[in-house]
């Protein structure tokens, strides 16, 4: 369903989705190199370049299959298949092959968001409440402004990454349940204060949509958008399609049934590569496809506008109303060339959706495996630059394999890192040891070396000894930035950063907290999700929110998440960045003591479930209520 990266989607792919977004646009190296020259409109020759590099990719990754489309303005100039939409049943994958395609939805639910602010239906800059009477949430923040539709877009609402309960189940909640489960939530931050990922936030914007369109969202969408636009193996679904032409998912080789989402207009639209050129060329056309016009110039226009460029804590990071924007990864491009995109992700299936609206030139690439994760953004960012020469004459750069050049730091940038920080992945510890920097995280240990001035690149210590490269998290650059009294930690992909985390100090732990330390459970029932809680520690420093990783690139993994009481009955997640900022509290329930957390209630274990009515505690700090 981030950044757009992170992507990914971005937690579709938990909080672990923003720190690896830049694994989504990197990858391992190719023995097939783009063909040089390629000669004015020599499609052709791009198509076969093309054809070798995924060919090698589904090999040397084991995956599935995979399906593109490259568009020039109006005409899809190539689409194919490759590999297989179902293996077992030995259905070969092509450009009418319908995967489900996550994060990219949420193009589409903007676009809808946007065509009835046209009609006058939602004014993007007055709070939800104009649309939804009387909607509200829970705000720690004294005279915070209102999150507004712009806000939802841009994911500067301050809204949380997620409710991670019910995120996905067998009957998922109605987009009504969803905001009347918001109304008792916290913000995580003051809106409009820092890019932070939110497919709930996206579910909201959903929620306006069919509110303000007077019927049911996904229906909204096809009559709006997908029949308009001839996007006739379009729908939105909660599930994965079963119907004929459509993928299955793979994971690790086998089948594997993909999840059942809550947040369909953050992530549950299915579709093909050819369906979705349809969209790119209405985006090149100014919003016209068919003799209608779908959005008005104007409106496109503002979509594709950088709506944070004075929001410090994004460090470099630029996004319009749901584009992700800017150069990322090794897509770097002439100067004045606007490179807007989206990404998805699910466990099974895997997109990316490319735009250079100067040019008119665009790319779709959509997977049905868990190893496409990185390959997506790989082969779209190869063959969209090996196209954009066909179509300009003008050659992109290749990659830059910065991962060899890595140096010793300096004891300077040594002093500037130590420390300890609250971060999407939870509690780090970086520290010198003899004239080496060392990382640990989540169990793990990882040396530290300067990939570039001032941005580190990280290798993993085998057995706490033996450095290798880990993948994905081997190609992450991170650096240390002061903004705003906040001594932050940022993720690089290329040109583009964004803030993952924050240095942290310890703080007093009241008693009625410590009182609270030692292992929860929650009900078997709601044990289908990413994350489950399993308890509060400490380490006798920091008090500690512990989260059992599910279903993600890092299964059977514990987050640590340190926590800062603000009064005897609320605590914050430590930290600026996606899954951060989030209250935890402790409720009353039968004359017991729950903990609540992202719509989860958790109790000692060894307690018995009490089917009392829940009172959520304020924090005694802040007792608003923020009219949104």
């Amino acid at each position: 369903m981030q950044s757009d990266r992170r992507t990914a989607s971005g937690r579709l792919a938990g909080f672990v989705h923003t720190f690896l977004w830049a694994g989504l646009l990197l990858g391992c190296a190719s023995s097939i190199h783009r063909p040089e020259p390629i000669a004015h409109g020599d499609y052709e020759a791009v198509r076969r370049y093309a054809s070798a590099l995924i060919r090698e990719e589904i090999d040397r990754a084991g995956i599935a299959g995979m399906s593109i489309a490259l568009v020039d303005d109006q005409r899809v100039v190539w689409a194919e298949g490759f590999g297989y939409a179902d293996r077992e049943e030995q259905i070969p994958a092509s450009a009418d092959t319908v995967y489900r395609v996550g994060s990219i939805t949420k193009l589409f639910t903007a676009t809808a968001a946007m065509q009835l602010a046209e009609a006058g239906k939602i004014d993007i800059d007055r709070p939800v409440s104009a649309v939804l009477p009387g909607f509200s949430m829970r705000s720690r923040f004294a005279g915070a402004g209102p999150v507004t539709p712009r806000l939802l877009m841009t994911h500067h609402s301050g809204l949380p990454s997620d409710i991670l309960h019910g995120f996905t189940q067998a009957h998922p909640a109605s987009l009504a349940e969803t905001e009347q489960e918001l109304r008792n939530t916290w913000l995580a931050y003051p809106p409009g204060q820092l890019w932070s990922y939110s497919n709930v936030g996206f579910s909201l914007l959903g929620r306006i949509v069919e509110v303000a369109a007077g019927e049911p969202y996904a229906q909204h969408l096809d009559d709006a958008i997908f029949r308009p636009l001839g996007m006739h193996s379009t729908w939105i679904s909660s599930e994965i399609s079963t119907r004929p032409g459509s993928a299955k998912g793979y994971r690790n080789g086998h089948t594997q049934d993909d999840f059942i989402l809550r947040d369909v207009p953050a992530g549950g639209m299915n579709s093909t590569v050819r369906d979705l050129s349809r969209f790119l060329s209405m985006v090149f056309a100014d919003g016209r496809a068919g003799g209608r016009q779908i959005i008005r110039p104007e409106t496109l226009h503002e979509m594709l506008r950088v709506q944070n460029a004075d929001n410090p804590l994004d460090l470099t990071y630029q996004i319009g109303l749901a584009w992700a924007l800017g150069p990322v990864g090794d897509l770097v491009l002439p100067e004045g060339e606007l490179i807007a995109q989206h990404t998805g992700g699910t466990i099974t299936f895997h997109s990316q959706l490319i735009a250079l609206p100067k040019s008119k030139l665009g790319i779709v690439v959509l997977s049905n495996s868990q190893a496409a994760r990185t390959v997506v953004g790989k082969v779209a960012h190869a063959v969209l630059k090996a196209a954009y020469e066909a179509k300009t004459g003008i050659r992109p750069p290749e990659r830059n394999e910065r991962t060899a050049d890595r140096r010793p730091l300096s004891p300077e940038l040594m002093h500037a890192w130590e420390g300890e920080y609250a971060t999407g992945l939870g509690y780090a510890r970086v520290y010198r040891r003899n004239d080496e920097m060392r990382a640990d995280f989540m169990g793990w240990t990882f040396e530290a070396t300067e990939r570039e001035r001032g941005v580190l690149g990280l290798r993993f210590l085998l057995l706490g000894l033996v450095p290798i490269e880990p993948g994905e998290l081997g190609q992450l650059g991170l650096l240390r930035a002061d903004v705003g009294g906040h001594a932050l930690i940022g993720a690089s992909f290329g040109p583009q950063r964004l803030v993952v985390g924050e240095k942290i100090e310890p703080v007093p732990i009241p008693k009625a907290w410590l009182d609270r330390v030692g292992p929860y459970e929650i009900s078997d029932s709601d044990r289908s999700g990413f994350f489950v809680p399993k308890g509060i520690t400490t380490d006798g420093r920091y008090l500690f929110l512990n989260l059992e990783v599910k279903h993600t690139v890092i299964p059977n993994a514990t987050l640590r998440l340190p926590l800062q009481p603000i009064s005897d009955d609320a605590a914050v997640v430590r930290g600026l960045g996606r899954g951060l900022g989030e209250v935890v509290t402790a409720v009353s329930e039968g004359g017991q003591i729950r903990i609540k957390y992202s719509g989860y209630l958790m109790r000692k274990e060894g307690e018995p479930d009490a089917p009392a009515v829940v009172h959520a505690a304020a924090p005694a700090s802040a007792g608003v209520k923020s009219g949104l």
